[in-house]
Parts: structure tokens; C-alpha cells; sequence
């Protein structure tokens, strides 16, 4: 959106907790490679390997790297950093781009967490920033069409997250991509239209409001699968 975003994310404080502490140096380096002028791909490599070695050190060090990227917070803060960098310079000022921190509601079930992504990907359309879900290239619905059309067997395969850090041990959503784009579609039709369906407003309007209150989310009924 022009000036704020959605994420729908699993997260899991204690989990950075169990990984090992050359497993939290990967994933530091990762997340902040060290800076450096060397067009060598050896001197790089070179580079992020003393920078692993004294990390793994310094107890201090590790144990903040250990919070940080288990932190929900900090995500939020690294994420948001640059995009207001970059908007700030577009717009020739300085200052606080967002508004606040971050809000983050609960979804307590499957049910609830597909409801989310769908609001996710169909909000550029209630903004009617695009007709359609394919011409929405922020959104993930827009990369989830790519993945289809590109793999088409994709389809009957259970949704999965389109970035992810998980285990193969975590348990998949158990509703397909294939399924997940009959629950968009009939959303999409009504939004391309000049007076959205009211059911799917009221449903727009419900999860707008999960700061209000966090129970769980059922799917709009003109759009639920198999109908």
C-alpha cells in the first residue's frame, strides 16, 4: 500500500532459543552481512567468516543476536528501516515515515490465518489500486499466481509460506493454492465491480477491527471453498 503494509507471519519467541550458536551466526550474517568494498568473492567469503569467528567469541554478542532474531519487535524495526529511508528520500524529507510501532493481532486457527491472507492480497483492491490479484505485484497473491502458472501442479499442493526459516517437521495448512484462489476470485469479482458485495465489506471491515478484538475468523461466506 502507499503507506503502510500487511504481513501475515508465524512466529515463535523461544524458538531462536534452540538453535545453536553457530546456527544464530549464520543467520546474523544472513540478516546483516558485514559491509565491505571487495568485488572478490573469495575476499567476501573471507570477510563474513572472521566476522562469524568473533561473533561466536563474544558471549555478549551472541546472546544479543540470539534476541534480536527472535524478536518480533526487531523484525518489525529492520524491516521497516529502509523502506522509510527510501520514501523519505522520494519525498525530500526527514523524519518518522510510519505512524507508530506496529500493531500485530492473534490468528488463533487455520481459518483464521488464511482469512488474514486473504484480506492481505485483496486490500490493494478494496484501495482499488488494481483490479486483480495478478496485477498486485507487492502482494503475495501476485507471487503465488507466478508460482501456478510457471508449476502448475503447485495447485493441488497445500499453501505454503513464500518465505520461510520452518523445518519440513512444521504441519502444512491443509487447504491447497488451488483452494486459496476460489476463496480470492469471487472477492476479486466483487471488488471489480463499483459497489463491493456487503458481505465481503462487512468481512473487510472484521478483520480491519482484530485490534479490537481477537477472536477467531471465519472466511466470507459468498467465498468459502467447494461452493
Amino acid at each position: 500500500m502507499s503507506n503502510h503494509f500487511h504481513l501475515v507471519v508465524y512466529f515463535d519467541p523461544g524458538e531462536s532459543y534452540l538453535w545453536s550458536d553457530g546456527k544464530v551466526a549464520d543467520r546474523w550474517l544472513s540478516a546483516f552481512p558485514p559491509r565491505g568494498n571487495s568485488s572478490s568473492e573469495n575476499d567476501r567469503q573471507k570477510i563474513l567468516m572472521l566476522h562469524r569467528e568473533l561473533l561466536l567469541q563474544s558471549r555478549e554478542r551472541l546472546k544479543h543476536a540470539r534476541q534480536t532474531l527472535g524478536s518480533l519487535s526487531m523484525f518489525m524495526k529492520y524491516l521497516k528501516q529502509p523502506i522509510a529511508c527510501r520514501a523519505n528520500k522520494e519525498d525530500r524529507c526527514t523524519g518518522p515515515f510510519f505512524e507508530g510501532r506496529f500493531y500485530s493481532g492473534a490468528l488463533l486457527d487455520e481459518n483464521a490465518i488464511v482469512a488474514a491472507m486473504a484480506y492481505v492480497d485483496l486490500n490493494p483492491l478494496r484501495a482499488r489500486i488494481a483490479q486483480h490479484i495478478e496485477d498486485c505485484r507487492a502482494a503475495s497473491g501476485y507471487r503465488r499466481a507466478q508460482l501456478a502458472k510457471n508449476t502448475p501442479k503447485r495447485l493441488k499442493e497445500a499453501i505454503q509460506p513464500l518465505v520461510s526459516g520452518l523445518t519440513d517437521e512444521r504441519p502444512a495448512f491443509s487447504i491447497t493454492l488451488e483452494q486459496f484462489f476460489q476463496i480470492l476470485k469471487p472477492c476479486e469479482l466483487e471488488y471489480s465491480t463499483p459497489a463491493a458485495n456487503e458481505k465481503t465489506s462487512r468481512w473487510f471491515t472484521r478483520i480491519a477491527s482484530l485490534k479490537k478484538n481477537n477472536e477467531p475468523l471465519a472466511l466470507p461466506q459468498s467465498s468459502t471453498t467447494g461452493k
